[in-house]
């Protein structure tokens, strides 16, 4: 299941790579992505208790 939830994140990230297309350079926009897929994947973790890691 957690492949399946890393997945679904990954295409969330895609999406709001293209929709915040407005931004300076591709590198800032994957980190603030990476920082935000990470953020909402340890809050999944210790909200409903799944063991990603």
């Amino acid at each position: 299941m957690p492949a399946l939830l890393w997945l679904l994140l990954l295409l969330l990230v895609i999406l709001l790579l293209l929709i915040t297309n407005r931004e300076k350079t591709l590198i800032n926009r994957l980190c603030q992505a990476v920082t935000l897929v990470d953020k909402v994947v340890e809050t999944l973790v210790t909200r409903c208790g799944f063991s990603v890691y």
